[in-house]
């Protein structure tokens, strides 16, 4: 199963290759899907001999709905683009009042997996940190209702 950051790093490189890839392939579109969110939900879920692919966290009506949203309203490509265009952005002294919150199960390195010392360093009014009992890198399709308390 190749790892969650592959398709950022493919972006970085060949936007429009990776986003026509995908748009044109209903099938690969689902296969990338599958796989993003089964590896972002569980960083074991890696080293599962299907990678858990059947196990998707929101269910088959939730992820035909963002298919048809992406192919419907051609967003594959804008998508690549934008991942493409946003790697060099830095965020410096936020000021704004932060809720964050940290996923034990995400393996993606995020605000919330970073030292609190980092963390205030970048935001300088956080008001709320909350290290959640479990859940990955999409905690709204995971555990939607966690995410609201």
């Amino acid at each position: 199963m190749m790892q969650g950051y592959l398709f950022d790093q493919m972006c970085y490189v060949h936007p429009d290759t990776v986003g026509v890839s995908l748009s044109t392939s209903p099938l690969g579109l689902a296969a990338y899907f599958l796989e993003i969110f089964a590896a972002g939900t569980d960083i074991s879920n890696r080293k599962s001999k299907d990678g858990c692919l059947y196990e998707f966290p929101g269910g088959l009506d939730w992820l035909i709905t963002n298919l048809m949203i992406y192919l419907v309203t051609r967003s594959t490509i804008p998508t690549c683009r934008f991942i493409h265009r946003s790697r060099n952005i830095r965020l410096q002294n936020i000021t704004v009042p932060t809720g964050i919150a940290f996923y034990p199960k995400n393996p993606f390195p995020i605000a919330g997996g970073l030292p609190r010392s980092f963390i205030s360093s970048r935001y300088k009014n956080v008001i709320r940190y909350t290290r959640m009992e479990s859940g990955g890198s999409f905690p709204s399709i995971e555990q939607p209702r966690r995410l609201q308390t």
